[in-house]
Formats: structure tokens, sequence, C-alpha cells
């Protein structure tokens, strides 16, 4: 999976161990080593969050969450491996 393909420089992507708050990135390169849903806690049926763990071809990791309300647009896009 890749994101933010379109500003990728030079061909080059970031290390997942690179990755600093309030730093701008160009792209980085992941495969999805994990992926689960969280349900709301009143209504089991329904879910707050889509979680996944995030490796690099380095080996690095990082964890990310896609919030509720664009669960339906990646829901379909994302799986593990």
């Amino acid at each position: 999976m890749v994101f933010g393909e379109n500003m990728k420089l030079d061909g080059k992507f970031e290390d997942v161990a690179g990755l600093l708050p309030g730093k701008e990135i160009g792209a980085i390169k992941v495969r999805v080593l994990c992926l689960w849903k969280v349900p709301a806690f009143m209504n089991p049926m329904e879910f707050n969050s889509l979680e996944m763990v995030l490796c690099d071809e380095k080996g690095g990791k990082i964890h990310a969450f896609v919030r509720k309300q664009l669960i339906n647009m990646f829901d379909s896009k994302l799986e593990e491996g």
C-alpha cells in the first residue's frame, strides 16, 4: 500500500522509523501486518475505527487507524498482507 504516491519525490519512500509528529513526508510504502475493527462501546454491531499495524521494507512498524467517518471508504481497499 502506498500513501501519498502523488507526492513521491525522486521515486524514494520515507522510512517508518523516520516519521515524526509535525514533520512533512513525501510518501511511505508499507504492508498491513494486522487489521481489525473496533466495535462501538454501546453498539457492538457498529464500528468506531479500523485499526492496523503497518510495516515498511526495513521492518519499521507503526500503528495507524481510519476514523469512523471514513471506514466505508477504506474498508474494501485494505487487507492484511
